[in-house]
């Protein structure tokens, strides 16, 4: 949605003196002045918009918790993330909204944030989701961003465009990105450096906060829009199960790469010192992320470390563990990890022994009883074949 007008004069019979007695305040202004309940009014009106919401919310999340088998725990943090939309909208929401409620288009916006909120909440839990889980999550995403484009036309038709809306349908945009970047990584089809282009947005953000210039207003641009739906477009794609670790690693690289040049473009544009100090550290985490420092020697990988716990090596149980929690060098698979804790706090003596009991409790909650018992029973099977001579 392209930012637009939203000032609306509204008046009272007895009460124009008001405007012509401060005739130097915005119309904004003296809309509030001539009418204080208006806010009151419509902040009434959008909650009738945001509890129907409700709805296609509990449909999404009920659906998303029956199809992947998800604990309840997840309606939590879905109605969490939708309670959190709710109060930002309230309270951004503008006195002088031209629309009943928050307006058809940001109805719109609303109901693609109804379909997007229990994606992101699968990104707050610590499993690695499995193939069921990234086909849904590319289906309905798809769907969501098919929709990205239909609240602008509803915006053109009705009443025109407004800042809020463009505000609420960019910040929606940011959110999800995030949480596309958090679940590529934790489907482990990408290192953890992908989630930058998740974060870039609200790291660009925290620049303004400590250089305030870089919070000057940007025109609009195509430029940046097409970007942002390329970064959708691009984390879709390195959810699919078809494809490869390789592309998808890729494919995001050379996304994230678009990505800080058009935000090498704003802060060029915005010429300032702090900008240059800015783009300096964005490009510097994108190109040290995920690579190791210069003249370490490179980490086992899963088959070398998995080799020397074999051998004997007690220190590995517990990096194997850790490997398969961080998804650092293989997917993330919480049985794994968790039958790795289990072996590294019985065999290993030194302090990571009481760090392994400590990960199972951390593992536990994320974790479905039948899966710690699979992890329990693998770990019986993997000492009986590699320590029972030595034990």
């Amino acid at each position: 949605m392209e930012p637009g007008s939203d000032g609306v004069q509204t008046r009272r019979p007895g009460l124009a003196w008001l405007g012509l007695l401060r005739p130097h305040l915005p119309t904004r202004e003296r809309a509030r002045l001539v009418a204080p309940d208006a806010g009151r009014r419509m902040r009434r009106r959008a909650a009738g918009d945001l509890a129907l919401a409700l709805v296609p919310l509990g449909a999404g999340a009920g659906a998303a918790w029956w199809l992947l088998g998800l604990p309840v725990l997840y309606f939590a943090d879905v109605v969490g993330l939708y309670a959190l939309l709710a109060a930002l909208i309230v309270r951004a929401l503008p006195d002088d909204l031209p629309a009943p409620g928050i307006g058809a288009a940001n109805r719109v916006t609303l109901f693609r944030a109804t379909l997007l909120l229990p994606i992101c909440a699968l990104a707050l839990r610590t499993a690695t989701p499995d193939d069921t889980a990234r086909w849904w999550i590319v289906g309905v995403g798809t769907v969501a961003m098919l929709l990205d484009g239909v609240d602008g036309v509803v915006a053109r038709r009705s009443r025109g465009p407004t800042p809020f809306g463009a505000r609420f349908d960019m910040e929606l945009d940011a959110f999800l990105l995030l949480g596309l970047s958090v679940l590529v990584w934790w489907s482990g089809q990408v290192g953890a450096w992908v989630m930058l282009i998740g974060a870039t947005r609200y790291l660009f953000v925290a620049a303004g906060w400590l250089w305030p210039r870089l919070d000057t207003e940007l025109p609009p641009s195509v430029r940046r829009k097409a970007i942002c739906v390329v970064q959708g477009v691009v984390l879709l794609t390195c959810l699919g199960p078809i494809i490869p670790a390789s592309v998808a690693a890729a494919a995001a690289a050379t996304s994230l790469a678009l990505l800080i040049w058009s935000f090498g473009v704003d802060l060029y544009w915005l010429r300032t010192a702090a900008a240059g100090a800015t783009i300096v550290v964005l490009v510097a985490i994108a190109a040290g992320c995920g690579t190791a420092p210069a003249g370490d020697p490179p980490p086992m990988t899963i088959t070398e470390l998995t080799v020397r716990a074999e051998q004997g090596d007690d220190d590995a149980l517990f990096e194997l563990g850790w490997r398969h929690t961080a998804a650092d060098g293989v997917g993330r698979d919480a049985i794994s990890a968790y039958m790795w804790f289990v072996l590294a706090a019985e065999f290993v003596t030194t302090e990571e022994r009481y760090q392994a009991e400590r990960m199972q409790r951390v593992l536990d909650p994320d974790m479905f009883r039948h899966e710690i018992a699979e992890a329990r029973r693998l770990a019986r099977i993997w000492k009986a074949e590699h320590r029972a001579a030595a034990h």
